[in-house]
């Protein structure tokens, strides 16, 4: 099998460029890729090999810039994508956020060396993962709509945010544990925030979008538990 690193001299080479160099040398091959045409992927690989073992923010943010394009492509083209209700930026975020929590240093070390083929299926698999789980926990607010069908006020009110009625909302407050989730049911149904501002402006609460979506959700299945009255609905 081909692979870029097995050659130790591009390797070595790769390793003397700048990020802004490699940046440009990446994107100039992805685009050589994309039209069939031969490839030299090399300094893609040396961006993957900074970010994962040396945990270089700029060369994760090199890999976000050359990469979304085709995560996005990915998610559009994928028969759940339809069915999803998050927004796709939200959804690429947590592609990434998911590949970044499991490619760790260990794990790229032991595999190696990677081609790029190895690399780029894997980042696939990620984001068809992501999607699936997506897909299983749909977007909180969806769920909330549903299980407020049967209460009072409407949903309709709930959806603009206007959850001030007592009723609705001294149940939401009784189904809330901690003051992360407090805050994340206030931002998102309160205030009308999107799950990603959410993580941006609390980044030591939700270090990345996919925690707000569990939080959310983890309520909304307490509250669905509460509805239905189930005893066990505040565990």
């Amino acid at each position: 099998m081909h692979n870029e690193w097995a050659a130790e001299g591009v390797y070595v080479n790769q390793m003397l460029f700048s990020l802004t160099n490699l940046l440009q040398r990446c994107l100039q091959a992805e685009q050589a890729f994309h039209r069939g045409e031969h490839s030299n992927r090399s300094a893609c690989l040396e961006i993957f090999r900074r970010a994962i073992i040396l945990r270089e923010e700029e060369a994760w943010s090199a890999l976000f810039t050359v990469y979304r394009p085709q995560v996005e492509s990915w998610l559009r083209r994928h028969p759940r994508f339809y069915r999803s209700t998050v927004a796709l930026p939200d959804l690429v975020d947590m592609v990434f956020s998911r590949y970044w929590k499991a490619m760790t240093p260990e794990r790229f070390e032991r595999r190696s060396p990677w081609s790029m083929l190895q690399i780029m299926a894997y980042l696939r698999r990620t984001t068809e993962s992501t999607l699936h789980d997506v897909c299983r926990f749909q977007r909180p607010r969806e769920d909330l709509i549903e299980l407020s069908s049967k209460t009072d006020p409407p949903a309709d009110e709930l959806v603009l945010g206007n959850m001030g009625k007592e009723q609705l909302w001294k149940s939401v407050q009784e189904a809330l544990q901690d003051d992360q989730e407090r805050l994340a049911i206030e931002l998102v149904y309160r205030q009308g925030w999107y799950p990603r501002e959410v993580a941006h402006e609390y980044p030591d609460i939700f270090p990345d979008v996919h925690l707000v979506y569990v939080v959310l959700n983890r309520v909304i299945r307490r509250l669905r538990r509460h509805w239905n009255n189930d005893a066990s609905w505040k565990r």
